[in-house]
């Protein structure tokens, strides 16, 4: 009977870390709502936009890759450190040329104006995301209790 509720239990704390992941189905589905609702695409803009955000981001996931971010950095002499962190700056010049030839992209595609709304669209949606994880873990506490 404990193996059971044990096994219960990892799944479940499996199935919660799933959900929270950016690559969620879920998660892409409610952003892909959030975004169209917030910057009122056209079909057409929303299929382009898409397809370039997507490849976008399968680039940047490539770059985040190559990086140890789970580095004990703790444990490191100053060389390694310095080392780490000249790796980071590289790592963030990178992304920003990356996220320019992407803006430029879709610029190519959207109204400029849409363009400059997708950073604040983008931050408003991970902030509606955290108050929704926030609110659940609240909700199962006082289920709890």
């Amino acid at each position: 009977m404990r193996k059971i509720i044990l096994m219960s239990l990892v799944v479940l704390i499996a199935l919660a870390a799933q959900a929270q992941r950016p690559d969620n189905p879920r998660v892409k589905e409610m952003r892909k709502e959030f975004y169209k609702k917030e910057l009122q695409f056209t079909a057409q803009e929303e299929n382009d936009f898409w397809r370039i955000y997507d490849e976008y981001k399968a680039e940047e996931e490539k770059l985040n890759e190559q990086f140890n971010s789970d580095a004990k950095i703790e444990l490191m002499n100053d060389d390694q450190a310095r080392a780490h962190i000249l790796e980071m700056l590289d790592m963030e010049a990178e992304k920003a040329v990356l996220k320019r030839k992407y803006t430029e992209r879709l610029m190519e595609v959207l109204p400029v104006r849409k363009v400059a709304m997708v950073p604040r669209t983008e931050r408003k949606f991970k902030r509606q995301l955290l108050n929704k994880v926030k609110d659940r873990r609240r909700d199962r506490m006082r289920k709890r209790n």
